[in-house]
């Protein structure tokens, strides 16, 4: 097998597809534009490169505690700050670090959160996926692939400087595996001003499963005896909406505890998300790029740009927050 092409060659690859920008009037963002400039070819690309991390780690694995995590959330950031050798002042950008006893050991852990510096920050819509995997294997599909849609879409947005009338915040978490826990302590750690000003949270769990689906998380709460928040419906609408228009069947999938919407269910801040089905590579060491179903990888980040891009202009669409 050919080797897989180093950070350095994949950020080349970008840095010559993308012209920097020669205007100084920042565009305002247009859902439609930046579904356009989604790329297959960097989601590979990207994908490869956290593959490569987790077999060059000893544990050959992206788990917690492992280089393999560690050098995947700097890629993360490397994207986000110098991915094209310039700063890309777009985003303030943080390490939520915690720590979390494991096997006698206390490690220290950090979701990475990255929010646009333009855009109302008491109206934010945030998106999150986890980073980490299981100890089985290279998690590719779980969860790198919904990591990786979130940065394609942040890169996209930063490099053609486009205005924003709401805030986006972009959300990398760890410990998902072992229970959610970085995703919690976030959500724990946010006053109750600070949870009503995200007007919605999305989260992208396992988007290139074989199974090919486009599953968009449901209102209908039923089966864990919790209301949905108002908010939710409308956002099931949303992507119900672009995969009519797309001429992709979806169908619906039910919010339960098992990814890190449920801290967010929990703390009654509206919710939604797309998952794309089983994974018979469900961790195991066959979670690999080259068992990700590339269309539906494609199709999804699709989808999640633009819902970034309709809500970085307006939330309209969705009823006021209650007050907590």
């Amino acid at each position: 097998m050919m080797p897989f092409p180093s950070l350095g060659a994949v950020l080349a690859v970008v840095s010559l597809a993308l012209a920097a920008p020669t205007s100084k009037v920042n565009p305002l963002v247009d859902p439609e534009v930046l579904v356009d400039k989604v790329s297959m070819d960097k989601l590979m690309d990207v994908a490869k490169e956290i593959q490569r991390f987790a077999y060059e780690s000893p544990e050959k694995n992206r788990f917690i505690g492992t280089p393999g995590l560690e050098r995947t959330m700097e890629l993360v950031e490397e994207f986000l700050d110098e991915a094209i050798g310039y700063k890309l002042d777009y985003y303030d950008i943080s390490r939520d670090y915690f720590e979390f006893k494991y096997k006698g050991k206390v490690l220290k852990l950090y979701n990475l959160i990255a929010q646009t510096k333009g855009g109302d920050p008491d109206n934010v819509l945030q998106l999150g996926a986890h980073m980490d995997s299981v100890a089985a294997g290279p998690g590719i599909n779980d969860d790198a692939s919904g990591g990786i849609a979130l940065l394609e879409i942040a890169f996209k947005l930063a490099h053609g400087n486009y205005t924003v009338n709401n805030a986006v915040r972009f959300s990398w978490w760890t410990a998902e595996e072992e229970g959610l826990i970085g995703s919690q302590h976030y959500v724990d750690s946010l006053s109750d001003e600070e949870r009503q000003k995200i007007r919605l949270y999305l989260n992208f769990d396992m988007i290139a499963s074989p199974a090919g689906e486009f599953g968009i998380y449901t209102s209908e709460f039923n089966s864990v005896g919790v209301e949905a928040p108002p908010g939710v419906a409308e956002n099931e609408k949303l992507f119900q909406d672009y995969f009519d228009d797309a001429d992709l069947e979806w169908k619906t999938v039910a919010l339960r505890g098992n990814s890190d919407h449920w801290p967010f269910v929990t703390a009654d801040i509206p919710t939604g998300g797309l998952h794309a089905g089983a994974d018979p590579n469900y961790h195991t060491a066959e979670d690999t790029c080259e068992n990700l179903n590339m269309d539906v990888f494609f199709e999804t980040t699709k989808a999640i740009a633009h819902a970034v891009g309709t809500y970085a202009l307006s939330f309209d669409s969705l009823p006021p927050r209650d007050s907590l």
